[in-house]
């Protein structure tokens, strides 16, 4: 079933950063690219290639912490840091910086659960924490995106009301990082399978939902894949993969 994909990528820059962004150029996908602050203070002038080149730049922290590891204060810190420098660099390539997005490390918005988004947690204290995050990215101007026809019942009920920009569907094309892989995906051809299966198996939890996968319900996705120079050619292959099945991916 062809589908509309709404797609992100994490942990912007790498040493392969430039040519992904050339790759994406020239299939005409223009994404959401989340950027680790300390990275990026490396890379200035990669990012604003980016920007004019029309991608959007969205804040993943500056160190890419676990939020449940660290304190309310240290958490602050971290998107606070991001911010400002993406505020100059946008300033810097003359583009508004008109739309705002944060996506936490893991998917750990620190309450806890350490990205496990299917379980809430009980500790009351935690789960202010999250409250007063999620408060200071409001604050800060931070959204989440429009991403109409993605219509699973967790997602719109529960990760499309966050300030945080969340994902249904993790290519998982980062097991790849391990020579050895992880969670029994090892080659190109494991991430090929799961990805275009009915159920594949999710790191966050059992996915609250009957079905669950890029062809096989009526729902468009909100895809998670990374930029990462040991994992760039899974990364094309499943692009390559996505396109060839009728997939389209959609302009934010």
């Amino acid at each position: 079933m062809k589908k509309e994909l709404y797609l992100t990528i994490d942990d912007f820059p790498s040493r392969t950063s430039e040519e992904m962004l050339f790759f994406l150029k020239k299939k005409d996908i223009r994404c959401i690219i989340f950027c680790i602050g300390k990275e990026l203070a490396k890379q200035e002038d990669l990012a604003i290639k980016a920007l004019s080149m029309g991608f959007i730049l969205g804040n993943h922290s500056y160190s890419h912490k676990a939020f449940s590891k660290i304190s309310l204060r240290e958490a602050s810190k971290e998107i606070r840091k991001t911010h400002l420098l993406l505020e100059k660099l946008y300033n810097r390539a003359g583009v508004a910086r008109d739309k705002k997005y944060f996506r936490f490390p893991y998917g750990d918005k620190g309450d806890g659960m350490l990205g496990q988004v299917f379980t809430r947690g009980t500790d009351p204290r935690k789960r202010l924490k999250k409250r007063k995050i999620q408060k200071s990215l409001t604050e800060l101007g931070y959204t989440n995106i429009m991403a109409p026809g993605v219509s699973y019942g967790y997602y719109k009920n529960y990760l499309a009301k966050e300030r945080d920009v969340h994902w249904t569907l993790d290519v998982m094309e980062w097991c790849l990082k391990r020579s050895s892989g992880m969670f029994d995906i090892k080659s190109e051809a494991d991430v090929l399978a799961r990805l275009f299966s009915e159920n594949p198996f999710d790191c966050r939890g059992v996915v609250p939902e009957e079905k669950y996968g890029v062809t096989f319900t009526s729902s468009n996705e909100v895809v998670l894949m990374h930029d990462c120079e040991q994992t760039f050619s899974p990364f094309k292959t499943a692009i390559n993969e996505m396109l060839a099945k009728g997939c389209r991916f959609a302009k934010f």
